[in-house]
């Protein structure tokens, strides 16, 4: 049935996603999966990806093997119509002072990451709200290129996190130009520069440190590697 009907990459395999850790699956599925017994099939259970069936193959304490099916609805024309209509209005609520960025957000945004922040949008990978022009999806991009500081813009479609069709109203809060690192402007991005120099250093002491009593061998097609010189030098 998952080879048959299930949307996710995993059907190939007949929806098996081989074992995960419990922090790996998002809540509801999660939530789900850990209370089933081996070969038990879940009751129908809803997530931002769709709705799933899930089945247990096997646990290992914090760890599980599942397979599941993977369904989401499919919108027509008149639906995303409909979704654009909504956010048009919105845009011209918050364009006529009747609503703040923020409490449109807070009310109408199906991003649960931003939508109790005020709409802002974290960068992952280092927790700010700054991001570089490569982090940004393309569509958001082109956009943004286009707006000026404190600008918001009309509704644009574009694809959410899920690959559904959404619609997104954008606020740029700010813009940097290029120039040379500041540590009243650009503080976080030198400290990250600086901590994983420091993570680097440390790491390479412990390697020259642990080489001289380790047994370290190096396949023959690999010896004439320059990068690797470094590791026959305690074995000559």
């Amino acid at each position: 049935m998952a080879i048959l009907y299930s949307i996710d990459g995993s059907s190939k395999n007949g929806g098996e996603l081989g074992f995960v850790n419990r922090c790996d699956l998002v809540p509801e599925f999660e939530a789900a999966a850990f209370k089933l017994r081996k070969g038990e099939v879940s009751e129908i259970v809803e997530s931002k990806f769709g709705y799933h069936i899930i089945q247990l193959i096997e646990r290992r304490g914090e760890q599980i093997n599942v397979r599941h099916i993977l369904l989401k609805p499919s919108f027509g024309p008149g639906e995303i119509n409909q979704t654009f209509t909504l956010a048009d209005s919105i845009y011209k609520a918050i364009k006529s002072d009747s609503l703040t960025f923020s409490e449109a957000a807070q009310r109408f945004s199906n991003d649960s990451e931003s939508r109790y922040n005020g709409g802002n949008v974290v960068n992952q990978k280092n927790g700010t709200t700054r991001f570089e022009t490569d982090e940004v999806d393309p569509t958001v991009f082109f956009q943004l290129e286009k707006m000026n500081v404190g600008e918001i813009s009309a509704p644009i479609q574009s694809l959410s996190a899920e690959g559904n069709t959404a619609f997104r109203i954008l606020y740029l809060r700010t813009r940097s130009q290029p120039h040379k690192a500041d540590l009243s402007t650009d503080y976080q991005r030198i400290q990250e520069a600086t901590l994983t120099e420091k993570e680097n250093k440390a790491l390479t002491d412990w390697v020259k440190k642990k080489k001289s009593t380790t047994f370290v061998q190096v396949a023959d097609d690999y010896k004439s590697c320059s990068n690797l010189g470094h590791w026959f030098e305690k074995l000559k």
